[in-house]
């Protein structure tokens, strides 16, 4: 029985060091059939310059893996697979092998060797899927990684997490293979190069991309990142998505070039995105070069708030738009506050479909945006050109005065009668985003309590410091705190000193919050925008007297983080309108002449992660969760 067991289970042993340049083997630390994590981590941290996972007749199984030092090269011998042991991973935020802080590193892949997880057991252990993380590898402030003909799969978020700090990388031959949330995420990279890689059937949780290019904050950036020479196939969101809106006028300009790559029966087939507020707005480029585009499910390809310093490019690409629903390329604005669409060039652009008469491509400027001169569309489909001249001409100038936003302040609010005890249900499904004020109007000697929470944007992240500040009706400090994103929880307990409006200024650092008082006379600022990510609650406001026709723009963020449900009720908590499934609702208000002042209700069912509401002409840009404690405004 002993030598059976031993023949079975090797158990891991400590060779302490190698000199410089050896390579080693990985079984000469140990082989452990049942659980491999601590050979590996030896070996891993062994002096050897060159650790090669060799083949023990076995699958290697480990937990999580870590890279601690600079100038290592791991090699995963020929048949080799590294699988993430079952039970190893149960929170969200664990990475199958981690880089931090290095320089210089090297995973090679040789015939028929897999780096794999268990993407049907985290489905499992997290039912709705939420966050997409459990990444096979997660890269953060490195400088030099190359990542040479691997095979990734099955992770339950990323393939491969490029995060922020991160500089000169290199994937090549390598294939991201039925990841939960992406093949791959960018979300920070200076000089990028992937080529000759597949990305195929990503599924599980948003945006379920093949890669996506998508900052988290205005100091990460995009720069000399090259696509090149690879597929994307039967993803369930877009092959290719670039989503540049927490980048502004403050980043480094973005260059990404994607070039003679293919991408087949995705969802979509490639989305850009840009910020969508104008006025300091991301610079930079998005080119491709000589790729085509075929079978997705919805859109082949859409580009939408690109204007104002950034530009689009696409040079000899063909998109096979047959059996589509709509045109191959859509130029399109997401909200109001849009650009208006240009800085276009596409060249050459090859179009096939099936549907007579369709146009190839199609502007869409929503809600009274514009389409500039700084357009230049050369198409042609089925081998004939086909003129965009007329379209352009027939585009409307901006309109944006048309559709009017609030210019209302916040002078003249009062505060609520009140009777009886009032229940203000805690609402952690908000989840705002970015800066913003949450106002409580109090007199001398009232106490208040304020709760907060801070959180990452989505489980894993790193914790950002996250800073709150409470000001008297003089701007004056009266408490200021800092905390860390990492779920902490703090309730804030004050008196007034004077009467008037305090501000409780939150701001997130890109991650989120969850802000919460019982105190009658509040409010969260809408100025110009209440942003939120995945919100699931009822915001209340207020429609003022003599306010009879006006909107509440309700909008996601692009094709992909988009609106579940939303829906307007009146004063008497009546249905008056509701959008579902779309990428922004403008919401109308239309009330008869003689109309008092009455609470309306946003009724939010649920959208896919970045939201924004914004007020419309007459409104105070106001919102509370409790319509018996929202600030009113003053009917003197």
């Amino acid at each position: 029985m002993k030598s059976l067991l031993a023949a079975i289970l090797v158990v891991c042993s400590a060779v302490s060091s190698y000199a410089a340049g050896a390579t080693v083997k990985a079984s000469q630390f140990g082989y452990d059939r049942q659980n491999a994590t601590k050979c590996l981590q030896a070996a891993f941290d062994s002096d050897a310059e060159t650790v090669i996972i060799d083949q023990v007749g076995a699958e290697w199984l480990a937990g999580g893996l870590y890279i601690k030092r600079d100038n290592l090269t791991i090699v995963f011998a020929e048949g080799v697979t590294l699988r993430a042991l079952p039970g190893a991973f149960p929170k969200r935020p664990d990475a199958f092998i981690a880089v931090t802080g290095r320089k210089n590193i090297t995973f090679i892949g040789q015939k028929d060797s897999q780096v794999t997880m268990n993407k049907e057991e985290y489905r499992q252990i997290d039912a709705r899927f939420q966050g997409g993380h459990r990444h096979a590898f997660r890269l953060m402030n490195n400088d030099g990684v190359t990542f040479r003909g691997m095979t990734i799969t099955s992770s339950g978020g990323d393939g491969i997490y490029v995060g922020h700090g991160c500089r000169n990388v290199l994937i090549e031959d390598t294939s991201c293979l039925n990841h939960a949330r992406q093949g791959i995420s960018v979300i920070s990279c200076e000089n990028l190069l992937i080529r000759n890689c597949h990305f195929d059937n990503t599924s599980g949780t948003p945006p379920e991309a093949g890669i996506d290019f998508e900052p988290n904050l205005n100091n990460e950036c995009l720069i000399h990142c090259v696509l090149e020479n690879s597929t994307f196939n039967g993803n369930a969101g877009s092959g290719f998505t670039a989503y540049l809106p927490n980048l502004d006028g403050s980043s480094r300009p973005v260059s990404i070039t994607v070039r003679n790559c293919e991408f087949n029966g995705n969802n979509s087939g490639a989305m850009v995105s840009n910020k969508r507020q104008a006025g300091n707005l991301l610079l930079g480029t998005i080119a491709f070069e000589n790729c085509r585009i075929a079978g997705s499910k919805t859109i082949n390809m859409r580009v939408a708030d690109v204007g104002e310093g950034f530009s689009f490019a696409m040079t000899d690409c063909t998109i096979d738009n047959t059996g589509q629903k709509q045109e191959a390329l859509t130029f399109t604005s997401s909200t109001i506050l849009s650009p208006d669409i240009g800085n276009i060039a596409v060249k050459n652009l090859r179009v096939i479909d099936d549907q007579p008469g369709r146009a190839p491509v199609r502007f869409q400027p929503l809600f009274g945006c514009g389409v500039n001169k700084d357009v230049q569309v050369d198409v042609t489909i089925n081998g004939e050109k086909y003129d965009v001249a007329p379209v352009l001409a027939m585009m409307p100038p901006s309109q944006r005065e048309k559709i009017e936003l609030t210019k209302e302040t916040l002078d003249g609010l009062v505060a609520p009668t009140v009777t009886g005890d009032v229940h203000n249900p805690k609402v952690p499904t908000l989840n705002l985003r970015g800066s913003y004020t949450l106002l409580l109007l109090a007199k001398k000697g009232d106490q208040f309590s304020i709760w907060v929470k801070a959180e990452p944007v989505v489980p894993g992240r790193k914790p950002a410091k996250t800073t709150f500040e409470l000001k008297d009706p003089k701007n004056k400090t009266v408490e200021s705190i800092t905390m860390m994103t990492d779920g902490s929880e703090k309730t804030i307990t004050a008196t007034a000193a004077q009467d008037g409006m305090y501000k409780f200024l939150i701001r997130t650092a890109g991650q989120r919050a969850s802000v919460w008082s019982d105190h009658p006379g509040q409010g969260l600022v809408a100025s110009p925008d209440l942003a939120m990510i995945s919100p699931r609650a009822k915001l209340y406001f207020e429609v003022p007297a003599g306010v009879v026709d006006t909107v509440v723009v309700f909008s996601g963020a692009n094709a992909v983080e988009r609106l579940k449900e939303v829906s307007l009720l009146d004063a008497a908590g009546r249905i008056v309108q509701t959008a579902k499934d779309t990428e922004a609702a403008l919401l109308r208000i239309k009330r008869p002449a003689d109309a008092k002042a009455e609470v309306w209700c946003l009724d939010i069912g649920g959208t896919v992660e970045d939201c924004h509401v914004l007020m419309g002409k007459g409104l105070k840009p106001v919102l509370a969760t409790s319509p018996d404690l929202l600030l009113r405004a003053s009917q003197k």
